[in-house]
């Protein structure tokens, strides 16, 4: 378990404690809550690729059997 400290404005604590009130929760847990959907969210749009079976079995066969490199990708390479 970890534990953080939030600093809420008075209009912020009132919002949050109505409505985890209301969702029946107490605020910590409200807040884990929306914290855990957000991140979900975020996450998700932005690490998540979706591909088709087709395009996936492509992509597994180029990442397991890698062409070898050229002169020029070699210095490129070189370059960072």
């Amino acid at each position: 378990m970890k534990n953080i400290l939030l600093e809420l404005t008075d209009s912020e604590a009132i919002l949050v404690n109505h409505a985890a009130k209301l969702a029946g929760v107490d605020i910590a847990k409200f807040i884990i809550s929306a914290a855990n959907q957000q991140a979900v969210k975020n996450l998700t749009s932005h690490g998540r690729i979706v591909l088709d079976n087709e395009t996936f079995q492509r992509l597994t066969t180029v990442l397991e059997n890698p062409e070898q490199a050229t002169d020029e990708l070699k210095q490129l390479m070189m370059l960072n």
